[in-house]
């Protein structure tokens, strides 16, 4: 049986003794991620156990190869700052405008 979506969890597990991270998910991302890494790789990630019909993946990854990312949540102006950085440099469209818009201060 297929586990829900509450029930797919993605568990990291290490501690301060081991060098390696035990990671089990189902987040296809992540699975992708950690598969590339473990075929270039195969000394710094290796899957451990991979049940196919049900989407877990369990991974054995080098501490030296794994981190996290935390970080503040943006402000309101930071958000529009970075939108329109984007906007300006074509990385992403201009919503709500018929056609983009590049007004540089030094033309």
């Amino acid at each position: 049986m297929y586990p829900t979506k509450k029930n797919r969890e993605s568990i990291i597990s290490f501690n301060e003794r081991d060098d390696r991270v035990e990671v089990i998910t189902y987040n296809t991302s992540l699975i992708k991620r950690l598969t590339a890494l473990s075929e270039e790789h195969p000394d710094c990630c290796e899957i451990t156990c991979a049940d196919t019909e049900i989407g877990r993946y369990e991974f054995s990854v080098s501490k030296h190869n794994f981190t996290f990312r935390i970080m503040n949540p943006y402000t309101k102006e930071r958000r529009t700052a970075m939108r329109n950085y984007a906007i300006w440099h074509g990385t992403i469209a201009a919503v709500g405008r018929k056609e983009k818009q590049n007004v540089r201060k030094d033309d």
